[in-house]
């Protein structure tokens, strides 16, 4: 990411360094709710009103990850439980992180945030409720800190990009995120191809052998 951030600079972009104090613990405050509810409130009218319509048990069992597959089998009676965090969330936290990101965005004129897409490289986990070891550190439940990088985007409604940054001395790809102010769509993916022009050919990670016998 260092050396990514060197590149944009020596290109000509101004790189402004500065902290957003507590901007990742509210936005895990304002998603948690939203997704639990919604989760559950939502998709399932979604998903009937597809054409063809897909059936949420047969979407459900092909989840891979048991977190993510948990939140679609919430027992009937939390949906009242989760009423009221989401309208809380809806009405009181999403707005104060807009508000917050919207101000920041503002002040320091910029075009866009920048942030690793994960802050590691990828591992090999048995799955995203397991924990982990970073850089020597235990890390209870990895799942939330896998997703610390990308969960504001989605609470806020802001617009967010991913590309490849680079590999890692090991051979395992980096991403780069370009998070911009709300309604940047267009800009946001204009600085995406700008900065894969920079960057230049991406090369493939190299490919485990695997024994399928």
């Amino acid at each position: 990411m260092d050396q990514t951030v060197q590149l944009l600079s020596d290109a000509g972009a101004t790189i402004v360094c500065e902290d957003l104090p507590g901007m990742h613990v509210l936005a895990a405050k304002t998603a948690w709710p939203i997704s639990a509810y919604e989760a559950v409130a939502h998709v399932m009218h979604t998903l009937n009103s597809r054409h063809p319509p897909v059936a949420l048990d047969r979407l459900v069992s092909q989840i891979a990850s048991p977190h993510v597959r948990e939140r679609f089998n919430p027992k009937i009676a939390n949906l009242m439980k989760l009423e009221r965090p989401h309208h809380e969330a809806m009405e009181i936290l999403r707005p104060r992180l807009q508000a917050q990101l919207a101000t920041y965005f503002r002040e320091h004129r910029l075009d866009a945030l920048i942030f690793p897409t994960t802050p590691f490289p990828a591992m090999a986990v048995p799955d995203d409720g397991a924990d982990i070891v970073i850089n020597g550190k235990h890390v209870a439940h990895g799942f939330g800190y896998v997703i610390h990088n990308t969960v504001y985007q989605s609470a806020a409604g802001i617009p967010s990009l991913t590309v490849p940054a680079g590999l890692t001395s090991d051979g395992l790809p980096v991403g780069i995120s370009f998070d911009g102010p709300m309604g940047s769509d267009h800009r946001l993916l204009a600085i995406g191809l700008a900065f894969e022009t920079l960057r230049g050919p991406f090369p493939r990670p190299p490919e485990a052998a695997s024994d399928t016998r």
